[in-house]
């Protein structure tokens, strides 16, 4: 890679693996010793997963921030170096992935995967899961139905 095109190419190609790996990342810092359990990192660790437990539901960052026992701007900021995401943006990547783990897994169709992982605007929804996924949802919903067997009409 030429020396100049690497400040502009490596943000891009790092955006999809911190969102890859943030929950991952998450779940191993947790556990890691280096955060004090009475320290600022721990209880935002706890404020995430108490976020993890309740994604469907709307986000309250002063109820994360009082979970964590900081100050709203002192959550978010130390949230973000926890996880190089906002609160929000955690919490639509959480649900965006539990949709896609539905609708691959369960055979439900969009519409039905958005509301039940709290979406309130199926076209919302579409317009957020094809930016993280890179297409709509129908597409997985396809590639999910030609995978199931048909059943034998005797």
């Amino acid at each position: 890679m030429h020396p100049k095109a690497a400040h502009t190419v490596r943000p891009l190609m790092t955006v999809r693996s911190r969102r890859m790996r943030s929950n991952n990342l998450v779940d191993r810092a947790f556990k890691c010793e280096c955060h004090p359990p009475d320290g600022p990192s721990h209880r935002v660790l706890q404020a995430i997963q108490s976020l993890r437990q309740r994604y469907a539901d709307p986000v309250h960052i002063d109820e994360l921030a009082s979970v964590a026992q900081l100050s709203r701007s002192a959550f978010h900021r130390q949230f973000k170096a926890l996880t190089s995401l906002t609160p929000v943006q955690y919490q639509k990547q959480l649900r965006l992935l539990e949709a896609r783990r539905l609708m691959l897994s369960q055979s439900l169709g969009a519409e039905a995967a958005a509301f039940a992982v709290g979406y309130e605007s199926a076209s919302q929804f579409s317009r957020e899961y094809a930016r993280m996924f890179g297409a709509p949802p129908k597409r997985d919903t396809s590639i999910a139905n030609k995978k199931r067997p048909r059943a034998s009409v005797a």
